[in-house]
């Protein structure tokens, strides 16, 4: 006897038909119980969604930390500031010039603000801390900042001096903006490490130098490269994704820029499917995720994918 006859084969997904969620999580339910014969194969043939997702998130992205050294009269003092960076999309050089604002809205130092500049044939922003000898003018020297990025912010070392310097900082709701930037892979920054960086605050010479400047690695307003669709209700288990996830069904490079649309088709494979058989289905969820695992916005933007219910193939 042969393999019971599928109610249907193929099923159309769209997260606008959704009964619960948003287009970035969602459940659909097809219009009658689909009972999958042992040995089913389910093919995603092709996925489409929404550039929806911003360069800065906030909750997610949306913090620059800049370590501060300054003199303030009488003795040199070290503080690590929070530039909260305003949620949206943004270009290269609108991202520079918010990174400014909100750098001079929380900086130490008040007479002398950071000015930042986007440089289109390295593709960097270099960030500058205007200083003028009005400032203590026998300490110039002594005055300077970094850019924090996430790596040196998970050094424990690090953390037990900041922890120091302010008790009240939490490393619990860090939500870096640096990798928009590319700080942790390339920078001019002399501090690029975490050793020089503390050797610089073990040493506080008052004459000593800091920098002023910091140009950073390539500026990539993408804040996501690649987005992966999980699915509970499809899962094989034979697919191993980001973190160890076992629910990725797809991948979709970002390949566009904001308010454009992401096409993913099928790799033509016929090893290239997801292991149903034996499954009765009555819904299907869907949820767009990060290669961190994280759920990404997509703003009301929306999320298609085809897929094709068949017998597995048999290899010779």
């Amino acid at each position: 006897m042969g393999e019971p006859e599928l109610p249907f084969r193929k099923v159309i997904i769209d997260s606008r038909n959704a009964v619960v969620g948003e287009s970035e999580s969602f459940v659909v339910s097809l219009p009658s119980t689909l009972q999958l014969p042992a040995n089913t194969a389910c093919y995603v043939l092709s996925v489409a969604l929404s550039y929806g997702f911003y360069t800065v998130e906030a909750g997610r992205n949306d913090k620059l930390y800049v370590w501060e050294r300054y003199w303030n009269g009488s003795q040199g003092l070290t503080i690590v500031i929070t530039a909260t960076l305003t949620p949206g999309s943004y270009s290269a050089t609108s991202l520079s010039a918010e990174i400014q604002t909100q750098i001079n809205a929380v900086t130490t130092f008040t007479t002398s603000p950071y000015t930042c500049s986007y440089e289109p044939i390295t593709n960097t922003i270099l960030i500058s801390l205007a200083y003028t000898n009005t400032d203590h003018p026998s300490h110039a020297q002594f005055h300077g900042f970094t850019v924090l990025s996430k790596k040196m912010l998970a050094n424990s070392a690090l953390q037990s001096i900041i922890n120091g310097l302010q008790p009240n900082f939490n490393f619990n709701t860090i939500h870096d903006a640096s990798g928009l930037l590319g700080v942790d892979a390339a920078s001019s920054d002399a501090f690029s490490t975490i050793s020089a960086l503390l050797t610089a605050y073990n040493n506080p010479a008052i004459t000593g130098t800091f920098p002023k400047t910091l140009r950073t690695g390539h500026v990539d307003v993408r804040s996501r490269h690649v987005l992966y669709l999980h699915s509970d209700s499809l899962a094989g288990m034979k697919t191993i994704g980001p973190n160890g996830s076992r629910s990725v069904i797809s991948r979709v490079p970002v390949t566009t820029t904001f308010g454009g649309m992401l096409f993913r088709e099928h790799s033509s494979h016929q090893m290239d499917y997801i292991p149903v058989g034996g499954r009765t289905m009555t819904t299907i969820d869907v949820t767009v995720r990060d290669s961190f695992g994280e759920i990404v916005p997509l703003h009301g933007g929306h999320v298609s994918l085809e897929l094709l219910f068949c017998p597995e193939p048999i290899v010779a």
